[in-house]
């Protein structure tokens, strides 16, 4: 279409102005796909057209990455303090008060993604639909995590020594032997690390190796 020639003698323009090149697919308005490869520098110029999260996505992004951490170091001492038979209620309602905030947030961020609009993929690579799967199991055990802390309570006798207000009731070592939602709830927790160490290392290659700026998504300050 004229469109789309126009499109393309302005991207050779570009490549003649900014030299070194690189490949960059684009999509006509005709929806025909084309490869032309762009500058280097071209990703500069991109950055500014790289669509960001809303910013009450990138603040639960943000908060909910602290309270994983708080989250993951609360329950490790309370472990250890239920092993050395040491756990206090207020151990437990501190864990389970972060762990509560946690599944808020994630639910918070499911119907934000519906009402805000999520980036477009920026490409189609193998890699890219690896990035889009570790995000969905990332999403579903932020949710399942949660959960299964909770199923904990109901199957254990923590709960009830929570409700009883009796420390003394609460497990000891090996007192959650044979609390299945505890087995999962472990296994989550090495899953999720697994995750993030994957989403991580996704974000060190766009940002160092690619360069393409898309972590500049998950940032409060708007790019002009």
């Amino acid at each position: 279409t004229q469109a789309g020639r126009k499109q393309r003698r302005d991207g050779w323009r570009l490549e003649r102005v900014l030299g070194v090149s690189q490949s960059i697919n684009f999509r006509s308005g005709d929806g025909t796909c084309w490869d032309k490869t762009y500058p280097t520098g071209f990703g500069k110029l991109q950055e500014k057209f790289v669509e960001q999260y809303s910013k009450r996505m990138v603040i639960v992004h943000w908060v909910t990455l602290v309270l994983l951490l708080a989250a993951w170091y609360l329950g490790d001492s309370l472990a250890e303090a239920t092993d050395a038979s040491k756990a206090t209620l207020a151990g437990y309602l501190v864990h389970i008060s972060v762990g509560g905030i946690i599944l808020l947030l994630t639910l918070l961020r499911f119907y934000f993604r519906r009402r805000d609009g999520v980036p477009d993929p920026l490409g189609v690579t193998p890699l890219d639909k690896v990035a889009k799967g570790v995000h969905y199991l990332l999403y579903t055990v932020l949710f399942l995590l949660p959960v299964s802390g909770l199923t904990i309570l109901f199957t254990s006798k923590a709960g009830g020594a929570l409700l009883a207000g009796d420390a003394n009731l609460l497990p000891k070592e090996d007192g959650f032997k044979n609390v299945f939602a505890q087995v999962v709830h472990e296994q989550l927790v090495t899953v999720l690390i697994v995750l993030v160490v994957l989403h991580t290392l996704g974000a060190i290659n766009h940002h160092f190796i690619k360069k393409d700026r898309l972590i500049s998504r998950m940032s409060l300050r708007k790019k002009g």
